[in-house]
């Protein structure tokens, strides 16, 4: 699976002009306040180093400035060499993770703020989104937008996500909608009307049979890809906005994460809940991810920490603390593991990015 930081900066909801990087108060405080939440996004993500005791890891690499301003989103390519920023000063850059370097600024890329962003399963393209309603696709050998989708969203564009095959991209915004766009023909193929207020997060599974959706209306449900029927929806489940939804890479097991402070584990051929963590975070969970052998989750909260929780045992086996993730103003907003399982990706707010040499967990 692609690792996709969605980081799921849902300021990025809120659409409001772009303020001067003189004047860091971010949007994500606008959709927090709504929650009466105390939040200012600038952003800074993190590269944390694993050591051979999951006790003993620590941040060994931090990069800065990748952007002018607020950080919204990061994605790290199929094979773990590259890393895909997003950011409200409407810029995408491209980092190389074997240098830690930035080889390629996409400036200005959209007439808003660039939102989340994806790599295509063969590594080839990004698929980014934004407030100016558009979803673009960028050849990454080119350095050239190869097609702009205009018209497929009423409002600003949320979320989006390849199929593992690469044969579809699902894409959400604030308009409710689900799109599935044929990448052969670049052409919408589907418009799935279940979810109701903002499509946060999307997931495919690995067979592409399932997308899972989450949205602001504390909706979880999963779609049938080719048919567009409504496969279950896990109501309840979440009593506030669910903002990050993940297959393991089996696709035996689905992950979410909400601003009622929980993470959800659930069973999907049985399709119940497997375990619910109320008590790793104090405050919004708004990015998870597993790694790639399905034995840990990574989560980032709003109090400013990330976990890593062990599933054998439902353990946090590994807190990072906000002075470690150098998370001074608020709170971590992605976390991923990368595809090769060699490191994790923390996302804070205040525009650093940082490295965790996860080999010993593999």
């Amino acid at each position: 699976n692609i690792v996709v930081f969605t980081i799921n900066f849902f300021f990025l909801m809120i659409r409001r002009p772009p303020r001067s990087t003189q004047s860091r108060s971010s949007a994500a405080s606008d959709v927090y306040k709504r929650q009466g939440i105390n939040a200012e996004y600038m952003g800074i993500i993190q590269l944390v180093n694993q050591q051979m005791n999951p006790s003993e890891l620590s941040v060994t690499a931090t990069l800065d400035n990748i952007h002018k301003d607020w950080l919204t989103s990061i994605a790290i390519s199929p094979d773990s060499s590259l890393m895909a920023t997003a950011s409200i000063d409407h810029s995408v850059c491209l980092t190389s993770l074997e240098t830690n370097k930035v080889i390629h600024q996409f400036d200005k890329i959209h007439q808003g703020w660039a939102y989340q962003i994806a790599f295509s399963p063969d590594g080839k393209l990004l698929a980014t989104t934004s407030a100016d309603k558009t979803v673009k696709i960028i050849d990454i050998q080119s350095r050239t937008v190869i097609q702009s989708f205009d018209d497929i969203h009423q409002d600003a564009t949320a979320t989006v996500s390849f199929s593992p095959s690469g044969k579809y991209l699902a894409t959400g915004g604030h308009d409710s909608k689900v799109n599935l766009i044929d990448m052969n023909t670049f052409t919408l193929v589907k418009t799935y009307s279940y979810a109701q207020g903002i499509v946060l997060s999307l997931d495919f599974s690995s067979n592409e049979r399932y997308l899972a959706v989450g949205t602001s209306d504390c909706q979880l449900f999963l779609l049938d890809v080719e048919t567009g029927d409504l496969i279950i929806s896990f109501d309840g489940i979440h009593t506030d906005w669910v903002y990050c939804v993940r297959f393991s890479t089996d696709s035996r097991h689905l992950v979410s994460c909400s601003s009622d402070k929980t993470i959800c584990l659930f069973d999907v051929d049985s399709r119940s809940i497997i375990h619910r963590f109320d008590d790793v975070h104090t405050n919004v969970v708004i990015s998870v991810d597993f790694s790639p052998n399905g034995k840990y989750l990574i989560s980032g909260s709003l109090d400013k920490t990330a976990a890593l929780i062990d599933l054998a045992s439902n353990k946090v086996i590994r807190r990072f603390t906000r002075e470690e993730l150098r998370c001074d103003m608020e709170s971590v907003i992605s976390v991923a593991y990368a595809p090769n399982a060699k490191f994790i990706v923390v996302g804070c707010q205040e525009g650093a990015i940082s490295i965790i040499d996860t080999t010993s967990l593999v």
